[in-house]
């Protein structure tokens, strides 16, 4: 009657210690193999890289942009700059020309990435692959951060070494072959043009190196579209023959039809370019046609003006 007991309790600890081992070495399994959890969702995107992202709202790529400033940090630049080489996308590229543009032109005003940006600026000029749109503002934008930096007070900054790799980058540009048919050229014209009285040097051997193409534009000598050349025509006070120049705006202001806008801009240019003598011819303009009255007007009024100050 005593050993059953006994037995029973045998069975009974044998039993709990059986299902303590099972417990044990299924919670010691666990630990070691988890089961397979959710993945969490990456991380959002660095808001100012957003900008490069044509799959985001045009909006909120712009609004991305103007965040970009002096706390960027190198992993951000490069994506940014990796952004303004990539090529166009066909799909979006209303929408990229807007952003790029941004960049550009928070990049240049940071004041910090002077070097790596002027790098990238000089990339985009000389390559013959870059959307022409691209290459154009690549080029306004070196033009605009050369004027900034001579302006006083300036938090701008642009090393001479900078300066003088960008303009070489942009008379390159003006001498290439394809360029004339670009947007850029007319564009490169006009900017150089803007710098005359921040580097009057830099400025007139650019123009004296520059001059017979520019010249060839402009008398159409060389095929280019007609804003182009327009660009070439308003060039020509800025080249070194000026003898040369005023007898091409003279043929152009007595020859070209009356409704030709390069008639228009040959009569302005007349005003900046011509002497004593062009006064004469511009009052005649004023009497031969309505729609040449304004420009001529405005060309004699400038005329006077630059003869007044020439004879003080």
């Amino acid at each position: 009657m005593y050993l059953l007991p006994m037995k029973k309790l045998f069975l009974l600890l044998l039993g709990a210690a059986i299902l303590a081992v099972v417990v044990l070495v299924g919670a010691t399994h666990h630990s070691f193999h988890p089961a397979a959890q959710p993945i969490a969702p990456t991380q959002a995107p660095i808001t100012k890289l957003r900008v490069a992202n044509t799959e985001v709202a045009l909006a909120e790529r712009l609004k991305a942009a103007k965040e970009i400033s002096t706390d960027l940090t190198n992993t951000e630049l490069k994506q940014l700059l990796a952004f303004l080489m990539k090529p166009v996308n066909e799909r979006t590229r209303e929408e990229d020309f807007l952003a790029i543009n941004e960049v550009m032109n928070q990049l240049r005003v940071s004041g910090m990435v002077c070097g790596e940006y002027a790098n990238a600026l000089c990339s985009l000029i000389r390559n013959p692959e870059t959307h022409p749109v691209v290459r154009d503002y690549a080029i306004q934008h070196a033009s605009a951060w050369m004027k900034e930096v001579c302006e006083e007070n300036s938090p701008v900054q642009l090393s001479e070494v900078d300066r003088k790799h960008l303009l070489d980058c942009i008379v390159s540009f003006l001498q290439e072959p394809s360029s004339l048919h670009e947007t850029g050229y007319g564009t490169t014209l006009n900017v150089l043009r803007s710098l005359e009285l921040n580097y009057p040097q830099d400025m007139k051997d650019i123009f004296t190196q520059c001059s017979p193409r520019i010249f060839n534009v402009a008398s159409a000598k060389e095929s280019s579209p007609l804003s182009n050349r327009v660009s070439a025509i308003q060039s020509l006070p800025s080249l070194p023959d000026r003898k040369m120049a005023q007898g091409l705006v003279r043929s152009m202001v007595m020859d070209s039809p009356i409704g030709s806008p390069v008639k228009l801009v040959a009569i302005a240019t007349l005003g900046e370019l011509g002497d004593s003598g062009d006064l004469e011819t511009l009052r005649q303009i004023q009497q031969s046609d309505s729609r040449l009255v304004y420009a001529a007007q405005s060309a004699a009024a400038r005329l006077e003006i630059s003869l007044n100050s020439a004879s003080r």
